[in-house]
């Protein structure tokens, strides 16, 4: 007798491959995909006009983050 478990191993794998891939289409078809929709949000918000001087203080702040401060300042835990 002849062993075909890797070949039905393969088949199988290669079957769960196809319905990944459907359904990572179908999500994005459908609009359900949550990395689509997280990177829509961040392109709109990146590409905003800020009108107000609170947002352009919010933006900017978080554009200037990571040149503020040192990785240990910024976990560093306050001293009682």
């Amino acid at each position: 007798s002849s062993d075909t478990t890797d070949q039905e191993l393969e088949n199988l794998r290669q079957v769960r491959a196809e319905q990944v891939g459907r359904a990572k289409v179908s999500r994005e078809v459908s609009g359900m995909d949550p990395n689509l929709k997280k990177e829509r949000r961040l392109s709109k918000i990146l590409n905003k006009k800020f009108s107000d001087e609170f947002s352009a203080l919010v933006q900017s702040g978080k554009q200037a983050d990571g040149a503020v401060g040192s990785d240990k300042e910024k976990s560093k835990v306050p001293e009682k």
